[in-house]
């Protein structure tokens, strides 16, 4: 008797072990399979963000004399930076809110980096990034007055020096600036609608 109820009871834990097993194995693969679906969604998502719209479009203004003129024609590839990373001196398509149409202007600065300005022996002020003075395409310096640097400093005073994530620096390719960062300030990357290619 005693040894049939151990065999009775060996056999019911074997069978317990068993549908737990499956139960497990069950569960296991429903979530898997509703993980992959989830996965498969923003895979697709992800693709479709990343479809870039070519543009072309007649540059107007001299903002960029030296890298791209006035009349020129450009391409710009919007949603580009879905699924890119901005870079240093990439020539973006910008939304300035106040601005019936975009502006386009030079990367001269990405999250992560320090920034400052730093008074000249004319008594006017050059931007440094990461401890290098920022120049035009020429190689001269940009050169801001007392009163054109003010909007940069409150940056630098706010930020302490580090551009913050999601935030760039954006500039002309005049000395003394033009409708960019010197005007406006920071720019988030909200407002950035493509990369600004020439065409050859």
């Amino acid at each position: 008797m005693e040894i049939e109820n151990n065999k009775f009871f060996n056999l019911t834990v074997v069978f317990l072990i068993i549908a737990i097993i499956g139960i497990v194995s069950f569960v296991t693969y429903q979530n898997y399979f509703i993980i992959g679906q989830v996965l498969g969604e923003k895979v697709v998502e992800e693709n479709l963000n990343c479809i870039e719209e070519e543009q072309s479009r007649i540059v107007k203004g001299n903002s960029l004399h030296g890298i791209i003129e006035n009349g020129e024609m450009v391409k710009i590839l919007k949603n580009y930076y879905n699924c890119n990373e901005i870079q240093r001196d990439d020539v973006i398509n910008y939304q300035y809110t106040s601005n019936k149409n975009s502006i386009i202007k030079i990367v001269k600065a990405i999250p992560g980096d320090d920034f400052k300005l730093q008074k000249n022996e004319q008594g006017n002020y050059n931007i440094l990034v990461n401890n290098q003075i920022l120049t035009i395409s020429t190689g001269e310096p940009y050169e801001l007055t007392e009163n054109k640097k003010q909007m940069l400093a409150l940056y630098e005073r706010d930020y302490k020096g580090k551009i913050p994530q999601d935030v760039y620096l954006i500039l002309g390719n005049v000395v003394s600036g033009t409708l960019d960062s010197t005007r406006f300030g920071l720019i988030s990357k909200n407002g950035i609608i493509g990369k600004v290619i020439k065409n050859n």
